[in-house]
């Protein structure tokens, strides 16, 4: 349900949820077998030839990498044209920027990236090229970063002010959302419900339940933040429609905001503020260059790939 600055899912500085935007062609031979086929893995002493590894891989992984491709294709393209460049040192500000993101701690934040790592399936290439993906999104948004005192100010409550703990279901339909709430006021678990209908995957397997959120915090939906001071532990909100359909949230608890004053944690908030303004820029301008793309995915595995992670609307 979060938006784009959810951190797992930004890291990649990619648009999955782009659909419609690109020409698909699909090639009558891509799917023959290629000369000089070399092996990729032995069973017992028998080869496994890549072309019987090829298509499977474009099918089931190919649409994500393709994206992933293409935008650094696009952002290579995009820093020429402008006279701008990256090195070493900024695609390494990039592995430490993350680090501390993920935790204070150093050996926390180890112990993170190497869990979002493999969460991600980030190999050392593909880590390599997010970090570099990252470090031309932020060259290129530099210039654009605005930051005033009533962000800062955000930033503050959005980190010591009051939290909420909720449970979330969405649906794509008012009938869906209309159904479940219905089944949830007649005694049935909002926990079971969500883990059955719900389409926020993420949240669905823990039987809806988010993280504590900050009304504040700009990447859920400002139609649900709006409810959140409205819910005692236990309520049920009404049905609330937002952008990809509509939501229904149970309050779980509600956390009390920390004794902390804002003089002190002033400059700390003012950076916190410029990397949200950053991590917002970049995926806009992520965005706009997939939108943008002129692509046709030539080979019929890969755009069954590509299809499965690019829906048409």
């Amino acid at each position: 349900m979060r938006s784009s600055s959810s951190l797992p899912a930004i890291l990649l500085a990619s648009a999955a949820a782009i659909s419609g935007s690109f020409g698909l062609i699909a090639r009558a031979d891509a799917d023959q077998p290629t000369p000089n086929d070399t092996p990729a893995a032995l069973v017992n002493g028998q080869a496994v030839q890549w072309s019987q590894l090829r298509d499977l891989l474009a099918e089931t992984a190919g649409g994500a990498i393709l994206e992933e491709v293409v935008l650094d294709r696009l952002l290579s393209q995009r820093l020429v044209r402008e006279g701008k460049s990256i090195d070493a040192a900024s695609i390494e500000r990039e592995r430490t920027l993350l680090l501390e993101i993920l935790d204070p701690d150093p050996t926390t934040a180890a112990l993170s990236l190497e869990a979002l790592r493999q969460r991600r399936s980030l190999g050392d290439r593909r880590f390599n090229l997010m970090l570099k993906r990252n470090a031309m999104l932020r060259t290129l948004i530099a210039e654009d970063v605005e930051i005033n005192e009533t962000m800062i100010r955000s930033q503050f409550e959005q980190q010591f002010g009051p939290k909420y703990r909720v449970r979330l279901i969405t649906t794509a339909t008012m009938n869906e959302a209309a159904t479940a709430l219905s089944r949830i006021r007649a005694g049935e678990p909002f926990t079971d419900v969500a883990a059955l209908v719900s389409t926020d995957l993420a949240s669905a397997q823990r039987g809806g339940l988010l993280e504590a959120m900050s009304p504040y915090d700009a990447s859920y939906p400002a139609a649900v933040r709006q409810v959140l001071a409205d819910l005692d532990e236990g309520d049920l909100s009404p049905i609330i429609p937002i952008e990809s359909g509509f939501a229904i949230l149970q309050m779980v608890r509600r956390i009390a905001p920390q004794d902390v004053q804002y003089e002190l944690v002033k400059t700390d908030m003012a950076r916190a503020a410029r990397l949200a303004q950053e991590r917002i820029l970049m995926d806009n301008l992520a965005r706009q260059l997939l939108t943008s793309a002129d692509l046709a995915v030539l080979d019929p595995a890969l755009n069954d790939g590509w299809k499965a992670t690019h829906p048409t609307p």
